[in-house]
């Protein structure tokens, strides 16, 4: 779930959603509440508050085009989250032998935190393969698939995975 600080900051919202995921019977561990780093630095110790509460609750975290914010890699640290989603800005780089140990200290400091990472927008197999090689954990892009469409995933899901 992509959710703005306006939501988040929202008690009927989060109340609304609560009861919608009880009265279903729903798992929240299964719910990952998607925030931009920018998100964040809008409301500060209030959003805080409230992810860790989520978090608290079961919900995971990720945080979503990470280094296009304003946070450091400090603050990250103080951030209740599960994920941390390395910005496309980045990946497109990876050529540039800054920009790529900018990405491998991103994962470092993040496994270091017992999380995981994902690049987002991978789009070739030099991205893939150096994004490996800096052990990042997943992947998402144009490489292996644009986005699809419920009906579109159910095929290309049949048409891929392996028959056990």
């Amino acid at each position: 779930m992509n959710l703005t600080a306006k939501e988040l900051l929202d008690e009927d919202f989060i109340e609304w959603s609560q009861e919608l995921i009880e009265r279903k019977n729903l798992d929240r561990s299964r719910f990952e509440i998607e925030i931009t780093e920018r998100v964040i630095n809008l409301e500060g110790k209030k959003l805080l508050a409230i992810l860790k509460y989520l978090r608290g609750l079961g919900y995971k975290i990720s945080i979503d085009d990470f280094g296009t914010g304003y946070n450091s890699l400090m603050s990250v640290g103080e951030i209740p989250f599960d994920l941390l989603k390395i910005d496309k800005y980045f990946i497109d780089r990876l050529k540039q032998r800054e920009v790529r140990e900018l990405v491998s200290s991103i994962i470092n400091y993040t496994h270091g935190l017992d999380k995981m990472v994902v690049a987002e927008g991978v789009e070739t197999k030099q991205q893939l393969d150096i994004l490996k090689e800096l052990m990042c954990d997943k992947v998402q892009g144009y490489y292996y698939s644009k986005p699809l469409l419920p009906y579109e995933f159910e095929e290309y899901y049949k048409k891929y995975s392996i028959k056990r």
